[in-house]
């Protein structure tokens, strides 16, 4: 369980992280400013060069806005996982209980069962949210890195 509830924290500060990011970016259209200076700031006058130059800086800005989201992503698939992990070890105890007591004893038999269902459902209530996010961001991503590649044209076309 203590490993489900550190995910849920971790996951949801990368979740933040990516918001506040991806807000910062579309104020003012921030993505094509940025690009645009760091352009301004490297070009050469050469037309190869300043093609690799806005490559390299297409390159760099679009793995800024990729980050954490394969990692949100994966945690989010993790997170069950653990849940059935917790499924398995809570029903070995009732299992070990019923070896030990029988099927006599109902309120130790229920505690790993119990058990075996909190840390599943634990696992969905992390793993849902957060991969409905994980897309989300994925989504968001996609149309800033859209922007990105429109700026890095006219900047092709306008030198």
């Amino acid at each position: 369980m203590i490993p489900l509830v550190l995910i849920s924290i971790f996951v949801w500060s990368l979740i933040v992280e990516r918001l506040l990011f991806f807000n910062s970016l579309y104020k003012q259209d921030r993505i094509r400013t940025i690009a645009m200076n760091k352009f301004l700031e490297k070009r050469t006058g050469n037309q190869q060069t300043d093609q690799l130059i806005l490559e390299e800086i297409r390159l760099s800005i679009s793995m800024s806005i990729n980050g954490h989201i394969p990692l949100i992503k994966t945690l989010a698939a993790i997170a069950p996982l653990l849940g059935l992990l917790g499924t398995v070890t809570g029903m070995i105890k009732t299992f070990d209980v019923i070896s030990i007591f029988g099927t006599g004893n109902a309120k130790l038999m229920a505690m790993g069962i119990s058990e075996a269902l909190i840390t599943t459902q634990t696992g969905l209530i992390v793993a849902i949210p957060a991969l409905y996010m994980g897309r989300f961001l994925e989504r968001r991503s996609e149309r800033l890195r859209h922007n990105l590649d429109s700026a890095i044209m006219r900047a092709k076309r306008h030198k």
